[in-house]
């Protein structure tokens, strides 16, 4: 039900208005208290009112007091005639109950009624015009909820559902949900895995966007039509499978099982997937309805809940999933089961299974219900193995099998020859093989170790994962693998995580033998030589891909399917073929909706959200827009989402000291600019005066129509004459002597609808290589501000180009105050991530910088008065403790992870120590709180590891367990997006594996409840793959309870950006902020605050501290849904 209900339906609204004022005392004949005198009764008090909140006497009138104005009345109301205070009639304006003589002044119009009308406060029976109170938002929803008497007709309900013949409105259930019966769901179609879309398909062949829009629940998402599978196709139900059978393992196969009611066997503590599995006679209860429906698994999942095994452990609902997707047997391999009391019984499995969804619903379930096999799984992999067949199968981990093609000779003592290996599924190690070339000194010392951040092997001491291996190889040859059996060791390596085969060489050591890659493959090898710290990659004869003959062979155990995992790729999207390595959300047309802005060929692309999770393309800017990146903010506070976008400009591309917007017409060429010689006859403009030759020559040598003479000033290319289109290509296209000069950094304005404008002399115009950029209010007027950061001249030369910070006018318009307001630097430094957040608590927004190049990175602290200082050092956020220098910092994040009411940072590091032994790693800093607010590092203890490509981060709580996860993408290939699950005191959690969400060369990931069902799903962005935009959906989390605030400032700023949530709940606090964009190329998830309640079924307490300081505190609130809470309004709103 989407929210709980108070009601008192028999009541019209003629008996509401018994509830007004019965006998208000009479003033008392005399008394001796005054004014704010200690009291219990109204009869002490000279005002005849004792206040009960306070217990003191009040300072106005009770009604009938004697009274000569209004105010001396606490109703507000003095009877002049009379010299009465009395109370106000219907009718008369009010700001609070007892002022009227109904007992009800409605807060939404503002005046005495004898009830309240929809929308106004409420908080006990029957206060509402039509009887019915929400006690979730404390309104009156101006309809009538589910399961209640009084309807006529579907629009009398809240949901649209009316049952004439009883007059209640029914309870209906949103697609996807279980259901038993049609009448279950809102669209009036229960399917056989939940609640259908009102308009699903009824025949294969069918346009489908989602499984749940088909009659059996499966859509070709290829093809986006309806399908019955093939034998091998992922499947979840049998009607989805053309031989009508789901099998055990969650594909489609022949069907083997006995008819319905028939003698079967399942495996050991399993159910069947489309019904009940008797585990006292045996018999399949076949309902046609997954087993979610039919209760065991859910009581399962509560009873580990009781247990605290799933708070922090959502993870393991996959692999229970998959538990419940064992079929019956076909008796080969058990004594089939008597079945002569199928029909006997069949009563008693139906009312066991109805016994057992009651449990369920009062979290008293029996711990036998379903008992799962015992975890056999070596110790390092038993988490991925929990309710599963431990069965292994033998694999191969490394390259194998390809063509011999040499060795490397005489390579020196010292040298480091080494394979890259990454297992896919949880692997416990047998065997290492290894081939030799050539004849050498007989010894060969082999080494298993971690990888080192992701590329290279770690070749410390701490880096071994197996002990050191020192082999004979007397006899070598190319084709002889020498098989060293490791079991003895009791080595499991994790899935998705790299380690690497290292060969040590010693004096006259064999070279291992090269073989071919698998065709299409990349080389997985390498080598360093002694005293280079930059490792060799390795390349066959003629430039192959190779890879040395050196690989694992072991047992792989409990492997994941896709569809165990805990998030979903979302199929088939209209952004699939964009390049775009960005990725942000923002409601860009005010509909309720994230949408999503991407970013290909150097302009943004926006796809509009259905709240469903699908997107479809639509024109939100300007055909010509230019733009590396845009940060989305209500800049003029009129109610909708613009946009500062930047074009990223190098300033002196050629080198020649003359960048762009500096007097040189093309930053391509270093002959050419400002007081450069002109060339006679060769058809450019050498010196940058808009004329090519001085404007002589009749000759069209590039055929565009404009001869030099009339004006050519580049005679070689076709998109150059007068009043060409300007190109971003660091020329002059249109002969005005100005290269890109249409494309500075802008602002984008919305007209309401999604569809932007660029707004001309804005104050941001300048040709930057912006990075980085971020909003906040950073003076505290109610207007959004920029701080931009901006990286080298050109790289790899270390000169940067200052950063910039302007403050809003409210217009859309900006003032430059980078100056002024302190952040302006002595010598600029080369950034490439912004942050606002309040760390200290004192409610003013400080800005976090991220730098690039060994700068060190920097806090500016908010001094309140619009100006900043930076407390890097003295906080310990500059720079990690290795070396005198900072490191390579893109992105960042900002969260709460430890809910201890301050916010801590992950700062990610592009870190190469191998060979610049400073460079910092990524970090994660721990905020000390007061008074000093200082950083800790703790990325180690709290089990983050290093990978050398990390470039952005971003906090979320992807499982609603009331703490915040942490998600990581790296570049370069090879390097692989992560998904930390924070597990309070243990630490984090790397569950990327069974997550499904690693990305190689990843840049940017955002969060965003796409298909708002209360749990937030995934965007990560990559640079080389296949997709580049990949979507992922979140199973699981919505198992855990959550709230979901969308804040609207009136004094603040329209976004209400920089405001801080408060929630405490179950002894817990959790703070979010509203952020305003930022990291590296803006990594901008959801605006929408989203906080996890795990199984809580109440809030405590909701606060907001809106930008400028003001704190109120929220009511109306429950779990489970989404609010807006406007700015001094003090209660929040449900959102449909």
């Amino acid at each position: 039900m989407a929210a709980r209900w108070n009601s008192s339906a028999s009541k019209s609204p003629a008996t509401h208005a018994t509830r007004g004022r019965t006998g208000s005392p009479a003033p008392p004949e005399s008394c001796c208290l005054p004014p704010d005198s200690p009291c219990t009764t109204n009869a002490e008090c000279g005002s005849g009112v004792c206040d009960p909140a306070t217990q003191l006497c009040a300072s106005c009138g009770a009604e009938s007091a004697a009274c000569s104005n209004d105010a001396e009345c606490c109703t507000g109301a003095c009877d002049q005639t009379a010299g009465r205070c009395v109370a106000r009639g219907d009718g008369a304006s009010c700001d609070q109950d007892d002022q009227c003589a109904s007992g009800f002044c409605d807060r939404v119009q503002g005046f005495c009624t004898v009830c309240m009308s929809d929308g106004a406060t409420c908080g006990e029976l029957g206060e509402c015009c039509n009887g019915f109170c929400d006690s979730g938002t404390q309104r009156c929803p101006g309809c009538i909820p589910e399961l209640l008497a009084g309807c006529t007709q579907d629009s009398d309900c809240c949901n649209g559902r009316c049952d004439p013949g009883t007059t209640r409105c029914l309870q209906c259930r949103p697609r996807t949900s279980p259901c038993d019966v049609d009448a279950d769901c809102c669209s009036n179609h229960c399917g056989y895995a939940g609640c259908l879309s009102a308009d699903f398909a009824t025949e294969t062949g069918l346009p489908c966007s989602a499984d749940a829009g088909c009659w059996n629940e499966a859509c070709d998402l290829s093809r986006g039509v309806c399908e019955v599978r093939a034998d091998g196709a992922p499947c979840y139900v049998d009607v989805q499978c053309a031989s009508n059978h789901c099998g055990p393992y969650g594909t489609c196969e022949p069907l083997s099982c006995r008819a319905d009611w028939d003698a079967c066997a399942a495996p050991t503590g399993a159910m069947c997937r489309v019904g009940v599995f008797s585990f006292g006679v045996g018999f399949l209860e076949r309902q046609q309805r997954p087993c979610r429906q039919a209760a065991p698994l859910l009581c399962t999942l509560i009873h580990m809940r009781s247990q605290g095994e799933l708070m922090r452990g959502l993870w393991v609902l996959p692999v229970l999933l998959v538990l419940a997707g064992f079929g019956c047997d076909d008796g080969s391999k058990s004594e089939p089961v008597d079945t002569s009391v199928a029909e006997e019984t069949a009563q008693d499995v139906a009312e066991t299974s109805e016994e057992v969804a009651e449990d369920t619903v009062a979290d008293e379930v029996a711990e036998e219900v379903v008992t799962c096999p015992d975890n056999t799984a070596p110790d390092a992999l038993k988490r991925f193995c929990i309710c599963r067949d431990t069965t292994s199968t033998v694999v191969a981990v490394g390259p194998t099998g390809g063509e011999y093609v040499g060795a490397y000779q005489d390579l020196p003592a010292g040298s480091v020859l080494f394979v890259n290996i990454l297992p896919t599924h949880p692997f416990h190690l047998g065997a290492l093989h290894v081939a030799f070339a050539g004849v050498g000194s007989g010894t060969a010392h082999l080494r298993l170790v971690k990888s080192f951040g992701g590329s290279y092997p770690d070749l410390s001491a701490d880096g071994d994962v197996i002990r050191p291996l020192d082999v004979d190889v007397t006899g070598a040859t190319s084709s002889r693998f020498f098989d060293v059996d490791l079991t003895d060791q009791d080595v499991s390596l994790l899935p998705g995580r790299p380690y690497a085969l290292v060969y040590e060489m010693v004096a006259n050591g064999a070279p291992l033998a090269i073989e071919l890659a698998v065709e299409g493959d990349l080389s997985n090898s390498g080598m360093s030589l002694p005293g280079e710290p930059v490792p060799y990659g390795v390349s066959g004869p003629d430039g192959e891909a190779v890879n040395f003959r050196f690989f694992l062979t072991g047992e792989e155990l409990c492997p994941w399917t896709d569809e165990e995992r805990l998030f979903e790729p979302s199929g088939v999207q209209p952004f699939d073929e964009l390049k775009s390595e960005r990725a942000a959300f923002a409601d860009l047309d005010g509909d309720g909706h994230d949408d999503l802005i991407l970013n290909d060929g150097g302009a943004p692309h926006a796809f509009r959200g259905d709240g469903l999770g699908g997107f479809e393309a639509f024109d939100a800017f300007p055909a010509a827009e230019r733009a590396n990146m845009v940060v989305f903010g209500d800049l003029d506070n009129d109610g909708d989402i613009d946009g500062f976008a930047s074009t990223y400009n190098e300033m002196d591309f050629d080198e020649d000291s003359k960048g762009v917007g500096g007097g040189d017409c093309d930053d391509s060429d270093a002959t050419v600019h400002v007081g450069a010689v002109e060339l006679p006859d060769n058809g450019r403009d050498d010196n940058c005066d808009g004329t090519a030759d001085n404007n002589i020559g009749d000759r069209d040598e590039d055929l565009d129509g404009v001869t030099v003479a009339q004006g050519d000033c580049d005679d070689t290319k076709d998109t150059t004459y007068p009043g060409a289109p300007e190109l971003q290509d660091k020329r002059d296209n249109d002969c005005d002597r100005w290269a890109d000069e249409d494309f500075p950094n802008h602002i984008l304005l919305n007209d309401g609808t999604g569809h932007f404008t660029r707004l001309e002399s804005s104050g941001v115009e300048t040709f930057d290589p912006t990075a980085a950029a971020a909003l906040g209010d950073g003076n505290e007027d109610g207007v959004l501000d920029v701080y931009w950061g901006n990286w080298l001249y050109k790289y790899p030369n270390p000169q940067s180009v200052p950063d910039v910070y302007v403050t809003g006018r409210g217009d859309g318009t900006f003032v430059d105050a980078t100056a002024t307001s302190g952040v302006k630097l002595t010598s600029a430094l080369a950034t490439y991530g912004v942050l606002w957040a309040d760390y200290d608590n004192n409610g003013h927004p400080d800005i976090w910088v991220g730098n690039y190049g060994y700068d060190e990175n920097l806090l500016f602290k908010n001094l309140g008065n619009g100006t900043y200082t930076n407390q890097a050092p003295a906080l310990g956020v500059n720079k990690d403790g290795i070396g005198a220098f900072g490191g390579n910092t893109f992105g960042g994040t900002f969260g709460d992870l430890d809910n201890d009411g301050d916010l801590d940072l992950f700062a990610a590091n592009l870190a190469h120590p191998r060979y610049q032994p400073q460079s910092d790693r990524s970090t994660l800093l721990i905020n000390q709180g007061a008074p000093n607010f200082n950083f800790v590092e703790a990325t180690v203890e709290l089990g983050f590891e290093y990978d050398e490509g990390d470039v952005n981060a971003t906090f979320a709580d992807f499982d609603n367990d009331m703490d915040l996860d942490l998600v990581v993408a790296s570049l370069y290939g090879g390097h692989y997006s992560r998904l930390y699950r924070n597990d309070g005191d243990a630490g984090y959690t790397n569950v990327t594996y069974e997550a499904g969400v690693a990305i190689e060369d990843s840049v940017s990931p955002a969060w965003s409840d796409l298909d708002e069902d209360g749990d937030l799903d995934l965007v990560i962005s990559d640079r080389s793959g296949a997709l580049r935009v990949n979507v992922f959906t979140n199973r699981f989390g919505n198992q855990n309870h959550w709230l979901q605030l969308v804040l609207e400032g009136t004094t603040a700023n329209h976004d209400a950006i920089g405001a801080r949530v408060i929630v405490i709940a179950g002894g817990v606090t959790q703070i979010r902020e509203v952020a305003g964009g930022g990291g590296h190329s803006n990594t901008q998830s959801s605006k929408v605050v989203h906080v996890g309640l795990a199984q809580l079924e109440a809030i405590d307490k909701v606060l907001v501290r809106w930008p400028g300081g003001a704190t109120e505190t929220i009511t109306g609130l429950s779990p489970g849904h989404r609010f807006k809470v406007v700015q001094g309004s003090g209660v929040g709103t449900a959102l449909p």
